[in-house]
């Protein structure tokens, strides 16, 4: 009984949705990352975005090399964040993507689900080219 409740949720598990997808394109020497979210922010974020305080989603990224012999190479380990603050002056929301601590993307939008959905997919991948 015990092995078929264990496949059960192996199973159950398998199919719900991953929360974050990750797609990756190699194109000559440029390896392009896009990250998604699949499920919702959390209640306490989507309240806070309105409020003036920093919404920040953070990605831990490790970029490994796969070798025939021996463990994977790490080539890059680094944090990728994107974050939002609505600035209550000019009615408008600050969006930014860092990576490693460095600005490589801005841009002011003006509707919560702007900020929620930023940087769009195209503006991500410019930032890395």
């Amino acid at each position: 009984m015990m092995p078929a409740l264990l496949a059960v949720v192996l199973a159950a598990s398998a199919a719900t949705a991953a929360p974050i997808v990750v797609d990756t394109a190699l194109e000559g020497d440029t390896l392009t990352v896009d990250f998604s979210l699949t499920e919702p922010l959390p209640a306490t974020m989507e309240a806070a975005l309105p409020t003036g305080a920093v919404v920040e989603v953070r990605y831990q990224v490790r970029l490994r090399a796969t070798r025939k012999m021996w463990w994977d190479k790490k080539m890059w380990t680094g944090e990728a964040v994107a974050n939002a603050v609505f600035d209550p002056v000019i009615g408008r929301f600050e969006c930014a993507l860092v990576v490693d601590g460095v600005i490589v993307r801005s841009h002011e939008v003006e509707t919560v689900d702007a900020a929620r959905s930023w940087p769009p997919a195209h503006l991500a991948r410019a930032a890395r080219d």
